[in-house]
This record gives structure tokens, sequence and C-alpha cells, in this order.
């Protein structure tokens, strides 16, 4: 018996598998697709819209850091000891409420001591005269314990030649500004903490519109950043870069710090820095298996002086998980897509074939049936079946016509009518 006997394939059934083959093809060619090529840009926008966000979100919570370090200073320098100290410092008492420069100093510490109350970071806080040696007037020191202490006027110091108290001379009323980070001085020489140390200086006027003096915060600038982000926990690994050369690190996994001075960066960080001082290429920098994305951060309440340069890094394998994530999903879809023609392709076998099996019913009943009777064919269908049923109809009546003529015949002959099959 011939193989084409023996497997027997319905309409039905070439529709479905037909059907299911064009899925297949069209879900392997978009999975392909999706893999080869797609996944690349799927990556790359998933690596900047990924690093972006938690670029933003560092960005935010460190302006609004520094930013509260100037808001403090400049708040301090509107309270009234700031003004009654100016008046009462050449007599020794305020002409307007009869307070001591002594009272005034000590209303004026109360003040620094509750500000750095509630900021941990801040190292110290002074009012300091804009004369010929920079004089100290007040000032509060947070000591190694973290207890705060009010120093005694005999060791207070000057600090007209430090950087910071030159370059506040050129500022002007409701300007501010922040100092390099460097290492804290006293007395001149380098603390043997070593402190980085960040400074904001608000400057101070007299009733009659002088320059009068300067208000500075020092912070702790590793403290602060370590403060700032405590609070968000960024999920990636972190490098903040500082005009002045330094750079802080953060390390995602561990969530340990370190601060790296000014010239002491060196291997792939130094590489880091390298890359990072030209921000005309964008944000986004590809740096062997690593990812960085670069966030700039220059305003600062109008503060000047304080430029920081973001920089969150990820694996290339961990940024391009997700666009993995998006191929799976993907293939999941293509085989949704596949069950699902399979079940149209069900469906609307069924219907199409349906009028040709009640066809093929119909016509068996009539031959078993001794061709008698009328078949009921579909033809009044407007398709293909109609036109099926139709010319089998006329032909089944030309049949019965015929056959009805050769009965005639027969019955209506006088000879005998030999009949040959």
């Amino acid at each position: 018996m011939p193989f084409h006997q023996t497997v027997q394939t319905t309409l039905r059934a070439k529709i479905i598998l037909l059907t299911c083959a064009f899925a297949v093809i069209a879900s392997v060619s978009v999975v392909w697709l999706n893999g080869s090529k797609a996944r690349e840009v799927v990556g790359a926008n998933v690596a900047v819209s990924t690093l972006s966000n938690e670029s933003q979100k560092v960005a935010i919570r460190l302006e609004e850091d520094f930013v509260d370090m100037v808001q403090d200073a400049r708040i301090v320098s509107l309270t009234p000891p700031i003004t009654g100290m100016i008046r009462s410092r050449e007599t020794g008492t305020d002409p307007v409420d009869g307070s001591t420069y002594d009272l005034w100093r000590s209303r004026l510490a109360t003040i620094f001591t509750s500000v750095m109350e509630e900021r941990p970071s801040y190292t110290q806080m002074r009012y300091i005269a804009l004369d010929d040696s920079g004089s100290e007037l007040v000032r509060v020191n947070r000591e190694a314990n973290g207890t705060l202490a009010v120093v005694d006027e005999s060791q207070l110091q000057t600090k007209a030649g430090e950087p910071y108290f030159q370059a506040a001379l050129s500022l002007e009323k409701g300007e501010s500004m922040f100092s390099e980070v460097s290492f804290n001085r006293e007395h001149g020489e380098v603390t043997q903490a070593y402190v980085p140390t960040i400074r904001s200086v608000v400057p101070v006027y007299s009733a009659e519109g002088d320059a009068y003096g300067l208000i500075v915060i020092n912070a702790d600038y590793e403290a602060l950043l370590q403060e700032s982000l405590s609070r968000i926990a960024p999920n990636f690994d972190l490098f903040i870069f500082h005009t002045g050369g330094d750079v802080f690190e953060y390390n995602a996994a561990t969530g340990n710090t370190r601060y790296i001075p000014n010239g002491a960066a060196s291997g792939q960080l130094r590489d880091y820095q390298s890359l990072f001082e030209d921000q005309e290429e964008g944000p986004l920098y590809q740096f062997g298996d690593d990812i960085l994305f670069s966030t700039w951060i220059e305003d600062f309440s109008d503060a000047r002086g304080l430029h920081l340069d973001v920089v969150l890094r990820a694996s290339r394998a961990a940024v391009l998980f997700a666009s993995r994530e998006s191929f799976v999903q993907v293939a999941g879809l293509a085989i949704a897509l596949i069950l699902g023609s399979l079940i149209c392709a069900a469906l609307i076998a069924d219907r199409m074939t349906n009028p040709l099996r009640r066809m093929t019913r119909r016509i068996k009943q009539y031959t078993d049936w001794s061709q008698t009777g009328d078949l009921y064919l579909p033809v009044d269908h407007d398709d293909e079946i109609g036109d099926l049923s139709r010319a089998f109809s006329d032909l089944v009546s030309q049949l019965q016509d015929s056959q009805a003529r050769s009965a005639n015949i027969i019955l209506n002959a006088v000879d005998g009518v030999i009949v040959v099959d």
C-alpha cells in the first residue's frame, strides 16, 4: 500500500499545522532578533535609566545637605547676637539694650552649639571679623569624643592667611561660598587627625551695610558624604570627584567609604578621574566590563566654589541582567503566541471544515440510501463551499435525469435491451 494512503491528513489538521508553522517561524524570528540585536539596545536603555535614576537620587541628597550648610550659616548671620556684637565690640556694651559684649558672645555660642547638635558632621562654627588679621570672635569645636566645646576667648585664632578667608573678601552682599576641601588646620598647621574639611562661608554686614565679618561652618567632608549616602543606600558603587582633585569612594556591597586626597588616586580610580575630566562626551561610559554614569552638580543655592561629579559604576553583566529578563519575557510571549495560534487555528479550521464534514455525511447518506432522496447540500453559501455544493448538486441532478431517461427507455422498449456493464 503506498505511503500516502497510510497517512491521511485532514484539511483541518493541515490548516492547524500550517498556522502553527507560521507562528513558530514568526516567534523564533522575534526571539532571535531580540537576542542578537535588541538586547544591546535594551541593555543600553536599561543602563541609562537605572543609573540615571540612582544618580539623580544621590545628587538630590547631596545638594540638600550642602545647601543646608549654606542655609545654616545664613540663618545664623541674621540672628540678634551678630549685630549685638558689632554694636558692643568697641565699648563692651550694646547701646541698644545694654547687653555686654561677653553676653552677646555667649548667646551666639549657644546658637552655634544648638546647630551643631543637630548636624553631627559639623566640626566647627565660627564668627570671624573682617579685620586685618581675620580675628575669630566666637568659636565652637566638636572634640574627638563628640562633645561640643566653646573656645575661650584667649584661645581664639587669626585666619587672615587662610585661602577661604582671602576668597571670601570678594563676596558681595547676598553671596556665599564653599572652600576647597582640605585637611583642617589649627594655628597654621594641619591637625594630626587629618580630617578632610569643607567650609561654607556667609558674609555679615553691619546696620550701615558695611562688610563686617564671616560666619564659617566647618564640616567633616567624608562624614558629611557618609551621612548623605546612608540615608539612601545606593545600589551601585559610587565615586564623588571634587574639582579640587580629591575623590570620595563608596562600596555598595559593604557600605564602606574612603576619602582619597588630591593627587593620591591611583590605578583604576585614577583612570576614572582622567576619563571624567572631559564632560563633553556625555554621561554614559563603558570602561572595560564596567558601565559608568556621570552626573555633574554645581547648583548649591547659588553658593560658589563647589562642583561635584557623581559617578556610579555597575558591572555590564548586572546592568544587562535586566535585558536578559526582557529576553525571557519575549520568549514567554512567543510561546504564548504559538499556543494562542494553535487554539485560534483549531477554532477557525473547525469553522471552515464543518460544512465539508456535513457535505461528506450527507453524500454518504445519499449513497447508502441508493441515491434516492434529496442531498440537502449548502448551496446557499456564497463561498467555495457553496460553489462545490451547487456543482455537486447539478452533477447529481444530471445523473438522476440520465437514470430516469434510461429507466423510461427500458420500460417502454418493445424489443429486448441488452445492457453491457
